[in-house]
């Protein structure tokens, strides 16, 4: 009996069942994760990360007038020479008559642009989302008792 043709048989029934068995594994697997459920995760922008009691964002439309009174007094700080960490503008910040409104847009548009960011978030854009988008920044002066007007 020549031992070439056997061998050569029982290799051949060994490939063709470790191929069976592995087709049968990886096809059950398939089947097994066609009721798992995918689940995309959008990223949350920075706006929502500070979504809280310590944060209020300032309307950033640039054709709404609503907190033009705390915008000014964050254009204030902005000129002010001093340790404030500075958010970073597109249009840098003049000071001068008749560039209010001009420097008011340049802030809001860097907010705008920052409280959408969504990706690499740092604290520094947190700490700058804080300071100069927040009607309750620290940088905005509070009215005191003495300074509201009498009924």
């Amino acid at each position: 009996m020549a031992l070439k043709p056997i061998l050569t048989a029982i290799a051949g029934v060994g490939t063709i069942g470790g191929v069976a068995t592995g087709s049968y594994y990886l096809l059950r697997t398939n089947e097994d994760n066609k009721d798992t459920e995918i689940k995309v995760v959008t990223p949350k922008s920075l706006l929502q990360e500070l979504a809280g009691d310590d944060f209020e964002k300032l309307n950033t439309a640039t054709d709404n007038p609503e907190h033009d009174k705390e915008w000014g007094e964050l254009i204030k700080k902005y000129l002010n020479p001093g340790n404030i960490k500075k958010i970073n503008l597109a249009t840098p910040i003049t000071a001068g008559d008749g560039k209010t409104a001009d420097n008011i847009l340049a802030l809001k548009n860097a907010c705008k642009t920052l409280l959408q960011k969504s990706e690499n978030i740092v604290d520094k854009d947190k700490e700058m989302a804080r300071n100069w988008c927040n009607k309750k920044s620290a940088l905005i002066p509070k009215a005191t008792e003495g300074s509201l007007p009498r009924a």
